[in-house]
């Protein structure tokens, strides 16, 4: 997520409703285990979200869910 939030920053999430979420908001999720910080780069009309790195070149291959 460089240069938004760096290596050893802390991020501190919290819950919000799924209505508030949108499109660029900066999301943390599980994924396999992992705790992933990500960027939305798109919602879906399912509602699953896309997202992506800020240092990435390509978006992330799992779509996400607010669940």
């Amino acid at each position: 997520m460089e240069p938004t939030i760096s290596i050893n920053d802390v991020v501190i999430a919290k819950k919000v409703e799924k209505e508030q979420i949108k499109k660029g908001d900066v999301i943390t999720f599980l994924q396999d285990g992992e705790v992933i910080t990500h960027r939305i780069t798109q919602i879906n009309e399912n509602g699953d979200y896309r997202t992506k790195g800020d240092n990435n070149n390509i978006e992330d291959t799992l779509e996400i869910n607010y669940e």
